[in-house]
């Protein structure tokens, strides 16, 4: 089973992301992950964020993943539809 981390449009306010369906701050993203990631053979996950939050938040949530010995990141994206 994959693992997903959402950042939302709001995570510039308040600082919280998903990880699969639980909610939880900037600040305990790394050791939610490490625990996460800790009986698992494949240290990847996926990454999908809201299409209004800055590469700076993204860059953030990537630097935490870095913390928690995540090994390859996947970014989830959207096809762009035509107007």
């Amino acid at each position: 089973q994959p693992i997903y981390v959402t950042i939302p449009a709001t995570f510039s306010q308040n600082q919280r992301l998903q990880i699969g369906e639980d909610e939880v701050g900037i600040e305990a993203l790394a050791e939610r992950t490490r625990q996460l990631m800790a009986t698992r053979s494949d240290k990847s996950l996926f990454l999908r964020a809201d299409a209004t939050v800055t590469i700076q938040d993204v860059m953030t949530v990537t630097d935490r993943l870095k913390e928690a010995n995540v090994e390859k990141v996947g970014f989830i994206t959207q096809p762009i539809t035509r107007r």
